[in-house]
């Protein structure tokens, strides 16, 4: 418990995660107030919108004499749905889901700089003089930027959920969010907050075995980039990448082509943080800190 409390006492004072939390609470009161000041309930003045808008459209791309090219025709204007005004409250999944990349590059570096820092800084060395048992050193603080993955992540979803409900139960409408709709938010948000505790292990053990922060990051940038082209050069490992098995537990659809489910995803992608975490930690055991 000594050990918890001086990491999580050195976490809490880090700059950049104070930094983190002030930047995340204003998006989340200034998303509150542009959604709440944009919804309103005229559904009458949004049909007219469509209906000009159709208009304008037939007027540009009307009929055309043959031998003119491409004649778009009436439907192609009429194909433009009416876009509903008000906020609804059973979009917060939709906006959960845009939040999971977000939530995955946040956590990640945050957890790899909280040790990269102190690698960095020389620390490292100087504290397994006071407490040479190594593995219990880094289970301490990997559980300390895991925890506050998963404390932080929690939160600010609760928050947004709640800076946005006024939006939709004042200006909006609440239609659709019924029993189901509630147990398929909540087991989307509690996705994420998993997805947030195990960005943060993978990038805590990434930057814990390079010893330096910019690697852990620069891993995370690189998945991105390979597994895109190896999704196109070999497209029956796409179920085994990184990435798309990321994309899929943040997502509320559970079919997918590849045939990986959610629950799939999820145990998948604890294996590989599962492993990368203990290679990690028999690096950390053996090799030299000084």
């Amino acid at each position: 418990m000594r050990l918890l409390l001086v990491e999580w006492r050195r976490l809490r004072t880090r700059r950049i995660v104070r930094v983190f939390l002030v930047i995340a609470l204003l998006n989340i009161v200034v998303s509150g107030v542009w959604v709440f000041m944009r919804s309103n309930r005229d559904l009458k003045g949004a049909e007219a919108a469509r209906t000009a808008q159709v208009e304008r459209c037939l007027e540009q791309f009307g009929p055309r004499p043959p031998g003119a090219g491409f004649d778009p025709g009436p439907r192609f204007c009429e194909n433009s749905e009416a876009r509903d005004p008000r906020f609804h409250l059973a979009d917060l999944g939709r906006i959960f889901e845009a939040l999971s990349l977000v939530l995955t590059f946040s956590m990640w570096g945050l957890a790899a700089s909280f040790i990269g820092a102190e690698w960095e800084a020389g620390t490292v060395g100087m504290l397994l003089t006071h407490e040479p048992r190594r593995l219990r050193v880094l289970a301490a603080k990997a559980a300390v930027a895991v925890g506050f993955a998963v404390v932080a992540t929690t939160i600010l979803l609760g928050l947004l959920s709640l800076a946005l409900m006024p939006a939709a139960i004042v200006r909006g409408t609440t239609e659709g969010a019924s029993g189901a709709w509630i147990g398929d938010t909540a087991g989307l948000g509690l996705r994420l907050i998993a997805m947030a505790g195990l960005a943060a292990l993978f990038g805590f053990s990434l930057a814990t075995a390079a010893r330096r922060t910019s690697v852990a990051i620069g891993v995370l940038l690189l998945a991105f980039l390979f597994e895109m082209i190896i999704g196109q050069l070999a497209p029956g490992w796409i179920k085994w990448q990184f990435t798309q098995n990321l994309t899929r537990f943040a997502s509320r659809a559970n079919d997918f082509p590849e045939g990986r489910s959610i629950g799939s995803a999820g145990i998948l992608l604890s294996i590989y943080a599962a492993g990368v975490f203990t290679l990690t930690a028999l690096g950390f055991k053996r090799r030299d800190v000084a």
